[in-house]
């Protein structure tokens, strides 16, 4: 069974609104994530401390972790 074929079974549910779901997660993701990778240093320089970086992290953290327990009833 040639390799396509195989991921074409193995990820066959993977249709209708669950695969815009997919798609658009990728894609959103994939976005957020480029400019994370310098987000530390743009802090700094700035004028932030290591300390002040740490806590945009954990608030960050904190806020979206708060959001999943609604969201999650919400989808329920």
């Amino acid at each position: 069974m040639p390799l396509a074929d195989k991921l074409r079974s193995e990820f066959s549910f993977i249709k209708g609104n669950y695969a815009i779901l997919v798609a658009s997660w990728v894609l959103i993701d994939f976005a957020m994530e480029l400019p994370a990778t310098y987000y530390a240093l743009y802090v700094l320089q700035l004028g932030a401390t290591e300390t002040v970086l740490g806590m945009i992290g954990l608030f960050s953290f904190l806020a979206l972790a708060s959001m999943q327990f609604p969201g999650g009833y919400l989808a329920d």
